[in-house]
């Protein structure tokens, strides 16, 4: 299949990207979707004042692990080009 090791090595590294992709697209949707939901949850029930204040903390971090996702992703994109 492969003209040299060099060859599969470099096929295997981008699958290998193309999953570590798929795999962080997809915590970040999900991480979206959680979010999302903690807003909802949030406005369309009554809440103690500190049941919304935990909810909003959790969406702070979530918020936070997003930024972390989106440069892991981008770092993942710009491997991927130099291979």
């Amino acid at each position: 299949m492969w003209t040299n090791e060099k060859e599969e090595m470099k096929w295997l590294n981008l699958m290998t990207v193309q999953i570590t992709l798929k795999k962080l697209e997809k915590m970040k949707d999900n991480t979206l979707k959680n979010m999302e939901a903690a807003e909802e949850t949030m406005n369309n029930l009554d809440l103690k004042e500190s049941d919304k204040k935990a909810i909003e903390a959790k969406n702070a971090r979530r918020q936070e692990s997003l930024g972390n996702i989106y440069e892991e992703i981008a770092d993942e994109e710009r491997d991927a080009k130099r291979r």
